[in-house]
């Protein structure tokens, strides 16, 4: 498990307190519109998610990457979509 997996917290966000599955919560303003999404680390299993559109639809958003500066192998549920979707094409 990769609990150590480190993020900048961009300027502006908001700390958000733990709930019961999510740790290191925070929220993030969208760069296109006012939006507010919340950031955060699982805590079963150490990788990171995202409340926005582009994570929900495809486990992959810029408020992650480019905004907390991770790698896609550190965003939770990543791999396996990459999986599904190879299969589904393969």
């Amino acid at each position: 498990m990769a609990n150590d997996i480190q993020v900048r917290q961009p300027a502006g966000s908001k700390r958000l307190p733990d709930n019961e599955q999510w740790t290191q919560r925070f929220e993030i303003r969208s760069s296109s519109s006012n939006r507010l999404y919340i950031v955060a680390q699982n805590k079963q299993n150490g990788l990171w998610g995202c409340s926005c559109p582009g994570y929900l639809s495809n486990r992959k958003c810029k408020h992650l990457i480019d905004g907390c500066g991770l790698l896609e192998s550190q965003i939770n549920g990543r791999k396996e979509l990459v999986q599904r979707k190879a299969e589904k094409f393969g």
